[in-house]
């Protein structure tokens, strides 16, 4: 989604640390649809990630690209067996 719609999107740094990247200018942002994995969401936190969790991660999206993937996966339930 991003690439197609994001303006400022590129490949991955990766640089192997979160801290060289926030020195670099950027905040990296872990977008999990699932909100049922405390424990993994709790590890991230712990580690310093903005994290977008449910709900919260398809507002997200539709921010920053304009694209409704709540909507688009909901539709199309039925033919992949998604729970959204």
């Amino acid at each position: 989604m991003c690439r197609q719609t994001c303006d400022n999107f590129g490949t991955a740094i990766r640089e192997g640390q979160d801290k060289l990247l926030r020195q670099m200018g950027y905040n990296p942002v872990f977008l999990i649809v699932r909100n049922d994995m405390p424990q993994a969401i709790n590890a991230c936190r712990m580690g310093g990630w903005t994290l977008r969790v449910g709900r919260e991660t398809y507002g997200y999206l539709r921010q920053v690209t304009g694209f409704d993937l709540e909507s688009w996966l909901k539709a199309r339930s039925d033919r992949y067996n998604i729970r959204p």
